[in-house]
């Protein structure tokens, strides 16, 4: 019997974010009888959804009482005294206790929401998308509504990187971490990082990368070359180190970023010192297709990733599917995906000078050469192709 899938996402499918959980969810519709969605958020835009996906929206009460929440719930304490027991950060909870019980309550009252709500059976399996807001909702329903429901999260980059959450620690990890069946990072540095800072549920925590549906290498003759980028335009993403770089650079060069943001007129600002053989393109924000079809009918030079976090992007995916080859820096899941085979993968600490040194000398010898070309799709193949990776995950970890 094909089970039942409540997928659990931060918008999806309102809005624009979460693009790469479109073709999974081909693959998720494909092998569950039924799969529900609950967004924790929503918006007017709303994708289109295969016949056997449903949408459940849910309204959530942030207001919950403390005194009648552990009055007819004193179990919910256990939740607080787990961290205690647990956590390096149990004198953070401890100054802060009452804070941190009206997120519990919060986290109970959302629970019962979706118990009231949603029609969960045995065999359901419950599927978070991020480990963040869902976390402790959903974990406080495994622990004492649907002991014996399979619960498996992915985790990408901020929800389980510390240094990018306000706090230096995400609450109630332990507690959380002891209810899931499984975590599933989409990068082996986050299946690492969650295992050094966790290391009582080493059992739990998986690697699975997210992938694409093959492309064909695009190679046209032209006169100049193309650098793409494609993210939000914030502090994060470091665009100001893609400028710096640029201004040693002497070669003929289009940039082309896709994406907006809060930094967006300033760094615009910052462009107009750049040298005349520098063109840029600020695309804004683009539908996904719309960049797919651009990589489609253009031979991009050169991708560029210069955050300072990052899980594994999916945007370069994305690229080394048409034989792109990437640029990124040596931190978190970047070397996972840029190496000698795909790109360049430069220091975490940059010269501008030396790093536009070694990207003109890519770009000249290398960036249009078929045959790198196809050793960059090639490595997409092994690792990101989305046929391969969506059913090993479906079968690997949400039905075992």
């Amino acid at each position: 019997m094909r089970k039942r899938l409540f997928l659990f996402t931060e918008m999806y499918p309102y809005g624009h974010g979460e693009t790469f959980l479109t073709q999974e969810l081909e693959e998720l519709s494909s092998q569950f009888e039924t799969v529900f969605i609950i967004p924790n958020h929503n918006h007017q835009v709303i994708r289109k959804l295969p016949e056997n996906v449903e949408l459940i929206n849910i309204e959530f009460d942030n207001n919950a009482s403390l005194s009648s929440t552990f009055k007819n719930n004193p179990r919910l304490l256990f939740i607080f005294l787990f961290e205690i027991v647990f956590s390096k950060h149990r004198f953070t909870y401890i100054r802060q206790f009452k804070q941190y019980l009206i997120n519990i309550a919060i986290a109970n009252s959302h629970s019962r929401s979706l118990r009231n709500k949603i029609n969960i059976q045995e065999n359901d399996v419950l599927y978070s998308y991020w480990l963040n807001d869902w976390a402790m909702k959903l974990a406080i329903l495994k622990k004492w509504y649907f002991k014996k429901n399979h619960l498996v999260s992915r985790i990408h980059g901020y929800d389980f990187d510390e240094i990018q959450t306000n706090n230096v620690f995400h609450p109630f990890r332990h507690f959380i971490l002891s209810q899931y069946d499984k975590i599933v990072s989409v990068s082996d540095y986050g299946k690492q990082y969650v295992q050094k800072k966790y290391p009582r549920f080493n059992n739990k925590i998986f690697t699975s990368h997210l992938g694409n549906k093959s492309q064909q290498i695009i190679t046209n003759k032209q006169d100049n070359y193309i650098v793409v980028s494609c993210s939000n335009i914030i502090q994060l993403k470091r665009l100001d180190i893609i400028i710096e770089i640029l201004k040693y650079i002497k070669l003929p060069i289009t940039w082309i970023h896709f994406g907006s943001g809060e930094l967006e007129t300033f760094l615009k600002k910052q462009t107009e010192k750049l040298p005349d053989n520098i063109k840029i393109d600020w695309k804004g924000q683009t539908k996904n297709d719309k960049i797919l079809e651009f990589y489609s009918q253009n031979t991009v030079s050169l991708f560029v990733n210069t955050s300072d976090y990052e899980g594994l992007p999916y945007s370069m995916i994305e690229a080394i599917n048409f034989g792109i080859p990437l640029c990124g820096r040596n931190i978190c899941g970047i070397p996972e995906i840029v190496n000698d085979q795909t790109g360049i993968l430069l220091n975490s600490e940059l010269n501008f000078q030396k790093s536009a040194e070694i990207i003109s000398d890519f770009l000249i010898h290398k960036s249009h050469n078929l045959e790198f070309r196809k050793k960059v799709k090639e490595h997409f193949e092994l690792h990101f192709n989305a046929e391969i990776n969506y059913q090993n995950f479906v079968k690997q970890h949400l039905k075992s």
